[in-house]
């Protein structure tokens, strides 16, 4: 596993996220108003959140780490992962964050 992803791992105390639209969609065609419904409600959360997000992203809170790419059996394999979110849970995850909005 990268290092730095390691030691990001290492320090969520509440565990982590990983959010991921595989390759069915491309996190940066989703249009700048749901990224930014995306950011607010990740920033809300306890857990720190490894978003697989192909373009950059200035303005993410800081318990985000995006990334092209993450080594997602490493990721999935970690004893502090708390959730894996994909293109199966879309329309659920798009339920739940209708409710921080």
């Amino acid at each position: 596993m990268l290092q730095d992803l390691q030691k990001y791992l290492d320090n969520s105390k509440k565990g982590a996220i990983f959010f991921s639209f595989g390759s069915n969609l491309k996190s940066a065609m989703l249009g700048e108003e749901r990224i930014q419904i995306f950011l607010n409600v990740f920033a809300k959360l306890e857990q720190n959140v490894l978003w697989k997000f192909e373009a950059e992203l200035p303005n993410k809170p800081k318990n985000v780490l995006i990334s092209d790419w993450f080594p997602q059996a490493d990721v999935l394999g970690k004893k502090n992962f708390s959730s894996y979110e994909s293109t199966s849970f879309k329309k659920a995850w798009w339920c739940y964050f209708e409710s921080y909005i």
